[in-house]
């Protein structure tokens, strides 16, 4: 199936697509276009999907796909798929390429093979602390750094721990993940946790903090006996007393905004007259 035009095309709820044991390629080929494929994906046997094209294919959200163990392929531009707990096989996607398991819900997918390129994303759907998409893969992943997260939000996301992919052979590397596209509000930070097999997401609240500058010389870094160019409040008022925590995957742990700054009042003086 291929999809050539830009802005959005629509499969409504009663158009599904069957795919047959020959799998299938969906392909959206303008960078700007998207294909809603609402009415989901079918197969009665494995089959394989693979995603071509600049664009974006997004498919039944609202339900999770069955590829009876086939696996996916996101070759180029963006895929919003969720799978069922069995529903795919090996899952491989491209430098530059996106995989979202996006669908309204969040499952464990049993994955016999991960495959993700430098450049490439992969996104995940998060509900209440600890109910997310998991990737629980049977053998050991193929991850060339750096692969970006991204995180959809089901309903109002909670601070704690989510578990994300885990691994039955070998171990995975934090340092490997950046963070993609993510809700505001929160900070993001990976660790890896049993034996380095199991990727971990934690999640805490954002601390505003705010630049004053107030200190000579206007170093960020600088800090007199906790006098410092940050201010914990937007009057600048109360100082932070302490350098702002940076943090490798979310940038600074607590975020920066500059207090507005009144301009200095423009010169009166005019020059003398020339003869």
């Amino acid at each position: 199936m291929s999809y050539t035009g830009s802005g959005t095309a629509n499969l409504v709820a009663n158009q599904g697509v069957t795919i047959g044991s020959s799998g299938a390629t969906l392909n959206a080929s303008d960078a700007t276009g998207t294909l809603n494929l609402q009415g989901g994906i079918f197969t009665s046997a494995a089959a394989n999907l693979t995603k071509t094209g600049l664009g974006s294919v997004s498919v039944g959200l609202g339900g999770s796909t069955n590829l009876n163990g086939g696996n996916v392929t996101v070759s180029a531009g963006v895929l919003n798929a969720g799978f069922t707990a069995s529903g795919v096989g090996a899952i491989a996607v491209s430098a530059g390429a996106t995989l979202n398991l996006y669908d309204g819900s969040t499952s464990t997918m049993a994955i016999n093979g991960l495959t993700l390129a430098a450049g490439s994303s992969l996104g995940f759907d998060l509900g209440a602390t600890g109910v997310n998409d998991v990737l629980s893969l049977t053998g050991t992943a193929a991850i060339t750094p750096s692969v970006s997260l991204n995180f959809n939000a089901l309903g109002t996301l909670g601070t704690g721990s989510y578990d994300l992919l885990s691994v039955s052979a070998g171990t995975l590397n934090a340092a490997d993940y950046v963070l993609g596209l993510a809700p505001s509000g929160l900070n993001y930070n990976f660790t890896t946790v049993n034996a380095g097999q199991t990727l971990r997401l934690t999640t805490s609240l954002l601390n505003l903090v705010y630049w004053k500058g107030d200190v000579v010389g206007g170093s960020w870094s600088a800090n007199n006996a906790a006098d410092t160019n940050w201010a914990s409040d937007l009057a600048g008022t109360t100082d932070l007393g302490a350098l702002p925590i940076g943090d490798r995957h979310a940038g600074l742990r607590r975020y920066v905004r500059r207090r507005p700054q009144r301009s200095p009042p423009r010169s009166t003086e005019t020059s003398p007259p020339t003869a």
